[in-house]
C-alpha cells in the first residue's frame, strides 16, 4: 500500500514538473506575419519591411537561424536575446533586380527557442 501511494506521489510530481518545464519557453507573437508590397518595377531599388514581434513567453527569446526561399531576399535580426515582454524586429529586404515580372511570394523561416521552434513570415507583391 505504501509503495502504491509513493508511486502515485512520484507520478504526480513528474507530471507537474513536465508541465512546468513546458511553460518555460519563449514565444513570438507577431503583429502580422504577411506583408504585401505595392507594385514594384524591375529596375527599382530593394524594398524592405520590418516584422515586429513580442516575446510573450517567460524566458529570453533567441533567434537561432533563418532560411529564405530566394537569393533576392535578405533577412536581418538581432543576435541578442529578446527578454520576456520586450519587442524585437526582423527586417526583410527584397531586391527585384533580375527577378521575372509578375506576382511573387517569398517565405522566410525563422528558427528560435520557442515552443514551435519555427515561424514563417511571408512577403508578396507584383513586379512590373
Amino acid at each position: 500500500m505504501c509503495r502504491s501511494a509513493l508511486l502515485i506521489v512520484l507520478l504526480m510530481f513528474s507530471v507537474l514538473f513536465c508541465f512546468g518545464e513546458e511553460s518555460k519557453k519563449a514565444s513570438m507573437k507577431f503583429e502580422n506575419k504577411v506583408h504585401k508590397f505595392d507594385t514594384i518595377s524591375v529596375g527599382d531599388k530593394a524594398v524592405s519591411y520590418e516584422f515586429t514581434f513580442k516575446n510573450s513567453g517567460s524566458v529570453p527569446l533567441v533567434i537561432l537561424n533563418s532560411s529564405i526561399s530566394c537569393k533576392c531576399t535578405k533577412v536581418k535580426y538581432s543576435k541578442k536575446p529578446i527578454l520576456p515582454g520586450k519587442k524585437g524586429v526582423i527586417k526583410v529586404t527584397f531586391n527585384p533586380k533580375g527577378v521575372i515580372a509578375g506576382v511573387f511570394t517569398k517565405n522566410i523561416q525563422i528558427y528560435s527557442n520557442t515552443k514551435t521552434k519555427r515561424e514563417i513570415l511571408t512577403i508578396m507583391g507584383v513586379i512590373k
